[in-house]
């Protein structure tokens, strides 16, 4: 269920944030800013190759929110703020 408290994170969201920071934690700048491209552009709808999903690991997992659009934003909220926090670098 997805059924959350006032002021709590949905857990699509809490799921994609933590998947997020495992996946860039160590990484480049351009490293992370590509994998969080590679993750937005899925959520979005695009099809990725095999090569960029497993770029992903765990994170692809996430693939069939693309399908549900009251999670899209969810999803992607986190690496739309790094992708963000990226640019500034």
């Amino acid at each position: 269920s997805f059924s959350t408290s006032p002021g709590s994170p949905c857990p699509a969201s809490q799921a994609s944030t933590s998947m997020m920071i495992d996946l860039v934690k160590g990484k480049s700048v351009e490293e992370a800013h590509h994998l969080a491209d590679l993750f937005i552009s899925m959520i979005k709808g695009k099809e990725l190759t095999e090569e960029e999903l497993e770029e992903l690991d765990e994170a692809a997992a996430l693939e069939g929110v693309s399908h549900m659009p009251a999670r899209v934003k969810c999803a992607v909220l986190s690496w739309h703020t790094l992708d963000t926090a990226l640019k500034k670098e």
